[in-house]
């Protein structure tokens, strides 16, 4: 029997994620391991959490340790390192947040047993080379000097800077003066007395066994490392309640602008989390979006517009971001504005709304398409001390939020008077 291509599909008014926990080991010397195990996958991935929070090292001091934790080691040189990762066809990454700081290994689980212990290397004997540290300051320098001269990054930094303050961990950024401050003694000191000492949490993922279990666990039972000791809330100050600050940052010679528009918002449990997400894609969060039809389709203010949440361990920023040319930067602004005042005033049609939840669900089940994306998305979870059934719980509750719930989100969470907004250009 032939389907029948005039009709279209039934929509599917609920939904609900269904995964598995993660299991939780506590290895010999307390750190603790989250698993997320699945015998399809041929590969492994182990991600190690470190506090290299904005919290608790100085400004800087995390982005370049562990960039130059594969650049030597006590045995061996940055040379021998990346062949010998190349020659087991292992990737090493690290990425640093403002909340903490991580290495990723991803290898064929065959491998694991030759590139454990290298990964354990890189890790704990790191010696940080004078030379590649000058090496990687010259680099960032001049990133720095080519991002500064760019709206975005200028409105970006310059957005995060006016929400949270300049002395803000969250908004605290670098200057180039302060990757010229940097040296080696200093920056190997901290990743010795304090970085190391701030514990680990392994979050692996992929065809991962017993045995897998017990070769990591060995390799770091004699190590210094212990259970992973990230910031308390004691740690964050919220920033000061009042009506919205606006910045313009001159950046010359520029031919566009670049706005930000957007506020610190706290976010808790995943009903409030589907509620604000469903307003958000509506607003600004997908192609068929209302700004986007305002902005781009209706007048050609640009190319593209977006809003969306910004997470933190200890809270949420929402922003509207455009890039547009500077003659239309007020009317692009004015635009974004009544958009969300429409939202605030009448409800979405219920059409509207079916398409969104659609989009967002659909998005949903792309996003936990295998088991190292699972581990990556629940990380950060764990990290905050969610429940690890907050997704599943998030996804039953799309379907579940009305348009008077979308109108509240708008009205309470988008008030234009607690809106703060820069603009980037010349």
């Amino acid at each position: 029997m032939h389907p029948d291509r005039i009709k279209g599909p039934h929509i599917q008014n609920t939904f609900s994620l269904q995964f598995p926990d993660p299991e939780l080991r506590t290895g010999k010397n307390g750190i603790q391991s989250y698993i997320f195990a699945s015998q399809s996958a041929e590969t492994v991935r182990i991600e190690a959490v470190f506090d290299g929070s904005a919290f608790s090292s100085p400004k800087l001091y995390a982005s370049y340790i562990f960039e130059l934790l594969t650049r030597g080691t006590s045995k061996r040189d940055a040379y021998t390192l990346n062949n010998l990762f190349d020659y087991y066809g292992t990737f090493i990454s690290t990425d640093v947040q403002k909340d903490y700081a991580s290495v990723v290994l991803f290898t064929l689980k065959k491998f694991l047993p030759r590139v454990l212990p290298l990964f354990r290397e890189i890790l704990l004997e790191s010696e940080l080379p004078a030379d590649e540290l000058a090496l990687l300051q010259t680099s960032n320098i001049n990133k720095l000097r080519i991002n500064e001269q760019k709206t975005d990054y200028i409105a970006n930094r310059s957005f995060q800077a006016l929400l949270f303050g300049e002395e803000h961990p969250y908004g605290r950024m670098a200057l180039e003066a302060d990757h010229k401050a940097l040296n080696r003694d200093e920056l190997y000191g901290f990743y010795r007395n304090s970085l190391l000492r701030s514990g680990v949490s392994f979050f692996i993922s992929g065809d991962v066994g017993e045995p897998e279990y017990k070769l990591l666990d060995e390799l770091f039972a004699d190590s210094e490392l212990q259970s992973l000791k990230l910031p308390d809330y004691q740690a964050y100050t919220a920033p000061p309640d009042g009506k919205g600050q606006c910045r313009f940052e001159q950046v010359p010679a520029s031919v566009q602008h670049s706005i930000r528009i957007g506020r610190v918002a706290p976010l808790k449990g995943p009903l409030e989390m589907a509620r604000t997400s469903v307003a958000n894609i509506l607003l600004g969060g997908y192609f068929g979006s209302r700004l986007m039809t305002n902005l781009r389709e209706k007048n050609g203010f640009t190319y593209g517009v977006q809003s969306g949440w910004q997470t933190f361990r200890f809270t949420h920023i929402w922003r509207v971001q455009t890039e547009v040319g500077k003659d239309v930067a007020k009317q692009a602004t004015e635009e974004i504005f009544n958009e969300i005042r429409i939202l605030q005033q009448e409800l979405a049609p219920a059409d509207e709304l079916q398409r969104v939840k659609s989009y967002l669900g659909g998005n949903l089940v792309r996003r936990f398409e295998n088991v190292h994306s699972l581990a990556t998305i629940q990380k950060p979870l764990i990290l905050k001390g969610e429940q690890p059934d907050f997704y599943r719980n998030f996804s039953a509750e799309i379907y579940n939020v009305s348009a008077g719930q979308v109108q509240e989100v708008a009205q309470n969470y988008w008030d234009t008077e607690l809106l703060s907004a820069v603009s980037a250009g010349l």
